[in-house]
């Protein structure tokens, strides 16, 4: 069974992490306000949660699976957000659809075009990050400028 859910109920039924589900988290995390969250729920079990990104050149979807080995069909998921009335979702339309590498095996997509494999860079030593606030310029200073270090002949 699809159920709606907030941004809120995602964080407490589901705790997603930025390693775990890029997108998702993304969506839960940084764009709550333009996405519309849903569980899929089967006797007591939560299956799964999907999220739509609207205001996109294109339907962006994301899903994260929780129940554990089992196979997973989208297409309730989808016509879910398809009869949702912020969505103009018709029939035929392409969409891109962000599932997690571990649970792609596992993830049935009706209609799949084509896939590919995002790669994600981590950041391994945030102590190179500039401090917040700090804005970090890459010009190349004129020879006669004021604020030129170098020593000039006269």
């Amino acid at each position: 069974m699809i159920l709606p859910m907030n941004r809120e109920q995602v964080r407490s039924l589901a705790p997603i992490s930025l390693e775990q589900s890029y997108i998702l988290y993304g969506n839960v995390a940084l764009r709550a306000e333009r996405s519309l969250f849903a569980a899929d729920v089967e006797e007591g079990e939560l299956r799964a949660v999907g999220s739509y990104l609207q205001g996109m050149p294109f339907h962006a979807f994301s899903l994260q699976l929780f129940a554990a080995e089992r196979d997973y069909e989208v297409t309730e998921m989808l016509n879910y957000f398809r009869e949702h009335p912020a969505v103009d979702l018709a029939a035929g339309q392409t969409g891109v659809f962000a599932v997690p590498h571990a649970c792609l095996k596992r993830v049935t997509i009706p209609g799949t075009l084509s896939q590919r494999e995002m790669q994600l860079m981590k950041l391994v030593r945030p102590e190179k990050l500039l401090a917040p606030g700090i804005l970090a310029c890459s010009h190349r200073l004129r020879p006669r400028s004021p604020w030129s270090w170098r020593k000039e002949s006269a």
